[in-house]
C-alpha cells in the first residue's frame, strides 16, 4: 500500500517536456483546486510559469478506489498538460474521477487568472439562515435532506426521505451529518461500503448550500475535517481475519471453539459484509455442502462424484 501510493503521488507530479498552451492571463505560481471524485476529494495543484502556460499538474486522487488508479492519474495528467486547461477528456471507466479532475483543475485555472477572486483573502462563509431541503442521488433512489443554516454555519442535518440499504448504506448518515457539521462543508470523508449513499449525501448537502446562497460554494465543497489516527495498537493472537461477513465469522467462530485467540478486522461502519443484503443465503465453495432436498436432512453428501471424505482423503 505504501509503495503504490507513493508511485501514485510521485507519478502524478510530472514536469513534461512539450510545451502546453499559454493562457495569457493566468499568474506565474501555484494554485489548487479541489472537487468530490468516487470515493473522496481530488485535488489539483497546477504551476503557471512565466509565459503563462502549465508548466507542471500535480493530481492527488489517494482516496479514489479504481482498480488501476495510478494509470487514470497519470492519463489524465498527461491530458492536463496537452491541454494547458481543464478541457480534457477524461478516462473510459473512471468517469467519477475524471469528472472530479476537470472540476479541481478548472478550479485551479480559475485561481491562476483571478477569475474566482481569490486575489482578496477569503473570508467564512455565509448562508441566508433558514432550513432547507437539498437532494441528491443515492443507491436506491433520491436522499432528500432537511438542512438548517445559521448565518455562518451548519446547524442541523434531517433526513426528509431516502431508499438505502439499511445497514450498508444507512450507518452514512451519522457518520458524515456529524463531520459536515464540524467542517461546515461537505469535503468530508466518505464512509466505506456506503459510495453510493456518501454520495448522494455530498449532493444533497451542497444543493441546500446553494439554495441557502452560501457565499463560497466552492470552500463549502472543500470544507473538511481531518481523523488523526491514534495510537498503533500491538496485539498477538493466534488467528486474524480480515473482513466480519459470514464466512469471516464463521471462521472466526470455529478458530476460537478450537481454542484459539482470534482478531476480527472490518473496514465497514457494521458487520456483515454482503451476508447482510443476501436474504439468508450464502455461498459455499464446494458442490457437495449445497443442500439436496431430497435428502435435506443429510450431514454429509456427494455431488457428481465430489464428496467430503474423497476431498480431505486428498489433502
Amino acid at each position: 500500500m505504501y509503495n503504490k501510493t507513493m508511485s501514485l503521488l510521485i507519478g502524478a507530479a510530472m514536469v513534461f517536456g512539450m510545451t502546453a498552451p499559454a493562457l495569457a492571463d493566468n499568474v506565474a505560481g501555484s494554485y489548487s483546486g479541489t472537487a468530490k471524485g468516487f470515493a473522496g476529494n481530488v485535488t489539483i495543484t497546477v504551476t503557471i510559469g512565466e509565459d503563462g502556460s502549465l508548466a507542471e499538474a500535480e493530481i492527488d486522487a489517494s482516496r479514489e478506489t479504481h482498480p488501476d488508479l495510478e494509470n487514470v492519474v497519470t492519463q489524465l495528467t498527461e491530458q492536463l498538460q496537452t491541454a494547458g486547461s481543464a478541457d480534457i477528456d477524461g478516462v473510459s471507466g473512471a468517469t467519477f474521477t475524471s469528472t472530479a479532475v476537470k472540476e479541481a483543475a478548472a478550479a485551479a485555472f480559475a485561481a491562476a487568472s483571478g477569475e474566482d477572486g481569490t486575489e482578496a483573502e477569503a473570508g467564512p462563509l455565509a448562508y441566508t439562515a433558514g432550513t432547507y431541503t437539498g437532494s441528491g442521488t443515492g443507491m436506491n433512489g433520491a436522499i432528500v435532506l432537511d438542512v438548517t443554516f445559521s448565518e455562518d454555519a451548519i446547524e442541523k442535518i434531517e433526513i426528509n426521505s431516502e431508499h438505502e440499504t439499511g445497514h450498508v448504506g444507512t450507518p452514512a448518515y451519522d457518520i458524515m451529518f456529524a463531520d459536515a457539521i464540524a467542517a461546515n462543508g461537505s469535503g468530508i470523508d466518505m464512509v466505506s461500503g456506503a459510495t453510493f449513499t456518501s454520495r448522494g449525501i455530498v449532493e444533497a448537502l451542497n444543493d441546500a448550500a446553494e439554495q441557502a446562497s452560501v457565499t463560497d460554494l466552492a470552500a463549502f465543497k472543500s470544507n473538511t475535517i481531518v481523523h488523526e489516527a491514534q495510537e498503533p495498537i500491538e496485539k498477538t493472537v493466534d488467528v486474524v481475519v480480515v473482513g466480519a461477513g459470514g464466512a469471516g465469522i464463521s471462521a472466526a467462530a470455529q478458530a476460537a471453539m478450537n481454542g484459539d485467540t482470534v482478531l476480527v478486522l472490518e473496514k465497514n461502519a457494521e458487520v456483515g459484509g454482503n451476508t447482510l443484503v443476501s436474504g439468508g443465503q450464502f455461498q459455499s465453495v464446494d458442490a457437495y455442502l449445497a443442500w439436496d432436498p431430497e435428502d435435506p436432512e443429510a450431514t454429509t453428501g456427494e455431488y457428481e462424484g465430489v464428496s467430503y471424505e474423497k476431498v480431505h482423503a486428498a489433502g
